[in-house]
């Protein structure tokens, strides 16, 4: 049982059932705690302090307290670890890709993963045994990531025990390679691009700082339009 904050401003120490779970400083960056040595039957209390005394200590609007999802998660005890998965393009061209996969798990005997085109359908497999390690996907004729057609795959893992799936994680993933060069600047798939960018920050104005999607499904799109990539 495991329960996660995407972000919380500032300085957040966590309690449930008066045991202390411990403490986060920074307000961006996702932080988690394990529940499963406090929880018990019935009803459980979690508590959470923000300190935000110093209130001009930005520069833009920061917002207070919890202003991104918070996430209760139950696995069984057979499971991927936190961030247990991490997926790579170690290279691909249009006949064929490689993607490397990591993976740490819990109490596993094996695990497996199928990568899914946009339709559904499996174009690739790997399996691996042990509790954590590595396995290579080969996708025949891959359909690349690029900034003008942003294709997406969907990569499914699978821990098992007792010839049963016990854990299942689904992510997006977009099969593409860059590079950088000091002479002729950021190459996509092989094709010298110019990054276009702005600095935006995370608040959404008179919104506040608890941004819904879809504001910033807008924002993206506008900000496609104008020329950034």
């Amino acid at each position: 049982i495991r329960l996660t904050f995407e972000g919380v401003y500032k300085h957040a120490r966590v309690w449930i059932n008066s045991n202390y779970l411990g403490q986060h400083a920074y307000g961006y960056t996702e932080f988690s705690f394990d529940l499963t040595p406090f929880v018990r039957e019935g009803e459980n209390v979690i508590a959470l302090r923000a300190e935000h005394e110093d209130v001009a200590d930005s520069r833009w609007y920061t917002g207070s307290g919890i202003d991104r999802h918070v996430r209760l998660t139950l696995t069984d005890e057979t499971c991927f670890a936190e961030y247990g998965i991490t997926a790579v393009t170690l290279e691909a061209d249009g006949r064929q890709a490689k993607i490397r996969i990591r993976y740490e798990a819990e109490k596993t005997e094996k695990v497996r993963f199928f990568l899914k085109n946009a339709g559904g359908k499996t174009v690739a497999e790997a399996e691996a045994a042990g509790a954590a390690g590595e396995a290579l996907l080969r996708v025949k004729r891959p359909k690349l990531w690029s900034t003008e057609d942003p294709y997406l795959y969907t990569l499914r893992g699978e821990a098992l025990r007792d010839g049963g799936v016990r854990d299942a994680q689904e992510f997006p993933f977009g099969i593409r390679v860059f590079r950088f060069d000091a002479d002729q600047g950021f190459f996509l798939n092989g094709r010298n691009m110019k990054l276009k960018g702005v600095c935006v920050h995370h608040d959404a104005g008179c919104l506040g700082a608890a941004v819904p999607g879809e504001v910033w499904a807008i924002r993206l799109k506008k900000l496609k339009a104008m020329g950034c990539n």
